[in-house]
């Protein structure tokens, strides 16, 4: 994210990126997913909200549980 930045990317087109690119995939894949996932995956994942939330690239971030 820092390199992003440094390129001259604002928080506003990185949010962008992110819905685009990262957001809309776990959301269109996770339902196939779902029932599969063990309790490490869904920590990975409750991992990765928190830091895209804390990033600041997304206000809300849907949560496995």
């Amino acid at each position: 994210m820092n390199k992003l930045k440094n390129q001259g990317l604002t928080l506003d087109s990185l949010h962008i990126i992110y819905l685009a690119l990262i957001q809309s995939k776990i959301t269109y894949a996770l339902p196939a997913f779902a029932g599969q996932l063990s309790v490490m995956d869904l920590a990975r994942f409750d991992a990765l909200a928190c830091k895209i939330k804390r990033r600041g690239l997304a206000k809300t971030m849907p949560t496995m549980q």
